[in-house]
């Protein structure tokens, strides 16, 4: 059995539009708390072709051991 060698956070994230100040709020796991990654909701990626990447900003609002927590936290 392979050893992941790279450890698997759970982010709760906040990614806010400076244009319109509409919020989405997620969870993304992923190996770099500080991705690029803003979300994959169909709203924000149309707001996102609308607008660009540059118009967003993610706030990671805290991190988790398991989904399951990130999850809990999101609602």
């Amino acid at each position: 059995m392979p050893v992941n060698s790279t450890k698997q956070f759970h982010v709760v994230y906040r990614t806010k539009c400076k244009v319109n100040n509409k919020e989405y709020i997620g969870v993304h796991s992923t190996s770099n708390i500080h991705d690029s990654y803003l979300g994959s909701g169909r709203a924000l990626k149309r707001a996102i072709a609308r607008y660009g990447r540059e118009a967003f900003e993610k706030i990671v609002l805290s991190v988790h051991p398991t989904k399951a927590l990130a999850y809990g936290v999101e609602k």
